[in-house]
């Protein structure tokens, strides 16, 4: 954080208190060899932590710091008693000063004011930040399709929190994000892109500026360099964008979307293997990326292997996968990731407690097999966990008609019109098979 000369710096204070260490643990003085070693081995304790985390960014833990290296300091001076008794002699000339006193009081009540306004502003800030958390998990469970209202609500409690904690990243990060999602909600469904009119540009730029601004704030936040740069390289193509999401890649590996950027960055510039790397990174980091990124891999890429690999023995994953190979025409590989998902679900079958919705999801695959019989027994598995799925129940009808046992299929009809009167597929499927002469054969 202060470049060579700040790290030359700190080097020549390690010098200087791990020569004090030594000096004290060579002192014939058994207290001070004792004491030296618990400090250096809660010195040592402090730089193991601080290579994986920022402990000493906390007050607390940097004033302790400092304490131990003084103390080491102090032990090593030569005549420390004498020193002591000089400086307890200073300190009782001065400690009875009334104006002594009184300015340790004013300099007290000061700095505690400031800390109330602090933590006053702290509190607000959080309070809107919670209120601005709950919007967004309530536009996520709508996929960010949310109404001009919610979005309003959103960005305002987001920038309060912000307003209130300037110096705080991550509200000055989200604030931006949110922003950005509020002007980006419509897209193209068949092409899949960002639809953003001519009249935007402006609020977009202003959008980057945000970010710009957040990080003069902290210049190191990987998630924003990452961010901006999406904007600038895909939206208003500045060549500065492909930087920003190197660089924020390089700040924030951990970051699951600072990993796929990159690697979508790494697709266009035809580095294959690159990509890869970052791309599983980023779906071990956030599943929800895998969807994406197997499109990359079957469509833009054309290696639908890849998608293959990375679903692994991942039952979602894998059925996106299959999906994903049959709408682009690829047969055969469709037909081996369909016969490993079977295996799958077949196995999770036999587990106790397997939930009704993988016994469908089984009998769907022998359905595109042509196994109807093994997919009626997997949706009588279904339905016999979760009666009320109408949807399970119109699939199983429609099987058994498919397998000329019609008046079963007719009694599961009639089911589906007990839980949904108004079902209009059950009510078609009803009169269909009402009017089959295997009905009226098993009557008389």
């Amino acid at each position: 954080e202060t470049g060579l000369i700040g790290l030359g710096l700190l080097i020549v204070f390690g010098i200087i208190i791990w020569s004090s260490y030594a000096k004290n643990i060579r002192n014939s003085d058994p207290p001070i060899r004792l004491a030296s070693y618990g400090l250096g081995f809660g010195i040592l304790a402090i730089l193991v932590h601080s290579l994986s985390d920022f402990g000493q960014h906390l007050p607390a833990n940097t004033i302790l710091s400092a304490i131990f290296c003084a103390l080491l300091l102090v032990l090593a001076q030569p005549g420390r008693n004498g020193n002591s008794n000089r400086a307890a002699h200073i300190a009782a000339k001065y400690v009875n000063s009334p104006v002594l006193r009184m300015c340790v009081l004013f300099g007290a009540c000061a700095l505690w004011i400031w800390a109330v306004i602090g933590a006053n502003k702290a509190r607000i800030a959080e309070t809107h930040w919670q209120k601005a958390v709950e919007v967004e998990k309530g536009l996520m469970d709508k996929s960010w399709c949310g109404t001009d209202a919610e979005y309003a609500d959103l960005i305002s409690h987001a920038a309060a929190a912000a307003d209130r904690q300037p110096g705080n990243i991550k509200y000055r990060h989200w604030l931006n994000v949110y922003r950005w999602r509020s002007i980006c909600r419509a897209a193209n469904p068949d092409a899949g892109k960002i639809v953003l009119s001519a009249e935007l540009t402006p609020a977009i730029h202003d959008i980057v500026g945000g970010f710009y601004k957040a990080l003069a704030v902290c210049p190191t936040h990987g998630p924003t360099h990452s961010l901006v740069g999406q904007i600038e390289k895909f939206i208003l193509n500045e060549g500065s964008g492909e930087d920003r999401i190197r660089r924020g890649f390089r700040l924030a590996p951990c970051d699951p979307v600072a990993c796929f950027l990159a690697g979508w960055l790494d697709v266009l510039e035809g580095k294959t293997q690159d990509c890869i790397e970052k791309f599983e990174r980023a779906a071990r980091l956030d599943g929800s990326l895998f969807k994406d990124i197997a499109d990359i891999y079957v469509i833009q890429l054309s290696r639908p292997c890849l998608a293959v690999d990375a679903a692994g023995d991942d039952i979602d994953r894998l059925t996106h996968v299959v999906n994903t190979l049959e709408a682009m025409s690829y047969d055969d590989l469709a037909q081996s990731a369909r016969e490993k998902l079977r295996r799958l679900l077949e196995e999770k079958c036999r587990e106790a407690g397997t939930p009704g919705s993988v016994y469908a999801h089984l009998g769907d695959i022998y359905v595109k097999q042509h196994n109807n019989e093994a997919a009626i027994d997997c949706y009588r598995q279904a339905l016999s966990r979760e009666y009320g799925q109408v949807s399970w129940r119109i699939e199983l009808a429609n099987l058994l008609a498919a397998s000329e046992r019609i008046p079963e299929a007719l009694r599961e009809a009639k089911i589906c019109l007990q839980l949904r009167p108004q079902l209009k597929t059950a009510m078609e499927l009803v009169a269909n098979l009402s009017v089959n002469p295997a009905v009226f054969e098993k009557e008389n």
